[in-house]
């Protein structure tokens, strides 16, 4: 039993000897050969840095139509779902009143036009005063003046499309008893579509109307579509600390858009003709900043660099001068000093 111990012992033994061996070689050879990595030569290239935001689509308008009368709601002729004319009925109320007063209103017009006829006749005739004329001549007027009003109140029954483009919503069933000022319907004008968007106020040099941007929605992930800024607000709010902008949106007929949607917008902050870009993934973060390695004598020499923007997978930096070798594979298994054996692609 002891024989068979010992025997097993001196293996395992042997075995840990050989692989301890291994490993020594193994970090011999690569010593020899040094560190596999990919370098790039860093040369002064253009870079755009980019403000990117989101924003809500916003209908040019969109309205909602109340009474100007009180009434109940006898008919609707333009339900939620159909598009409108501006000017055209969409609803009309009944009030029985309103219609009397018209009547009472044009009756009464009638026999003030009557009363000025006479009184001009016997003006003519020096029957009555100058004075007595004008009182008639005067409450003709004030008669035409009552009848307009009472017309327009009648005319108020028939609730009209101020604009015209789809009904959205109607907010009253038939029947109803309608209060002015009570809203009746929603309507949306699609003609043209714009985006209300906040940008940070550190960004507020940068923003100017008549600007170029890149417009994107989650609904249409695979759709860019290119809108201008058409307005840029002068004061900034107090509490979010940005100011708005509105986009102006061409229509696009296969691209249906709806008002409230989020839009994901890039806008230009700067273009940089020459500047030193290299791959985001290149630099290292440590707790004294960032750096990367550079190729110099065959070995690795840690470089510290200054992030001054960042595009997607690339960023605008500060430290490093035209020609120099830089690490881009390969980095994070690199020390300061090591030797470093290139693989080209």
């Amino acid at each position: 039993m002891r024989l068979a111990l010992s025997l097993f012992i001196a293996s395992l033994l042997a075995i840990l000897s050989q692989s301890c061996a291994s490993n020594g070689q193994a970090e011999i050879a690569q010593k020899e050969t040094g560190v596999a990595v990919r370098i790039m030569r860093v040369e002064p290239q253009p870079f755009v840095e980019y403000i990117h935001t989101t924003g809500t689509v916003k209908a040019q308008n969109q309205i909602r139509v109340v009474a100007e009368e009180a009434g109940i709601l006898k008919s609707i002729l333009f339900d939620k779902g159909r598009s409108v004319k501006k000017d055209a009925v969409l609803a009309v109320l009944e009030n029985n009143i309103v219609q009397a007063a018209y009547r009472d209103a044009e009756a009464a017009l009638e026999q003030a036009r009557i009363n000025e006829k006479s009184a001009r006749t016997l003006k003519e005739k020096e029957a009555i005063s100058d004075n007595d004329f004008q009182l008639a001549r005067l409450n003709r007027i004030r008669a035409e003046a009552a009848r307009d009003i009472a017309a327009t109140r009648r005319e108020k029954l028939n609730v009209t499309a101020p604009i015209s483009g789809y009904v959205n919503e109607r907010f009253a069933d038939l029947g109803a008893y309608i209060s002015p000022g009570t809203p009746l319907f929603e309507i949306v004008d699609l003609s043209s579509i714009k985006i209300v968007a906040g940008i940070a106020e550190r960004f507020f040099p940068y923003i100017k109307s008549g600007t170029q941007a890149e417009v994107s929605f989650d609904a249409y992930p695979l759709k860019r579509f290119e809108a201008r800024i058409t307005f840029v607000a002068r004061s900034i709010d107090p509490q979010s600390r940005t100011f708005n902008i509105e986009l102006e949106l061409p229509r696009s007929g296969d691209t249906p858009l709806s008002p409230q949607m989020m839009a994901n917008i890039r806008l230009t902050k700067r273009r940089i003709d020459s500047g030193m870009v290299i791959p985001l993934d290149a630099i290292i973060e440590s707790e004294n900043g960032r750096f990367v390695f550079l190729r110099k004598d065959a070995v690795a020499k840690r470089n510290p660099v200054t992030v001054e923007a960042i595009n997607g997978d690339r960023a605008l930096v500060g430290g490093l001068q035209p020609g120099e070798q830089l690490v881009i594979v390969g980095q994070r298994q690199v020390s300061e000093g090591d030797t470093l054996n290139v693989i080209q692609d």
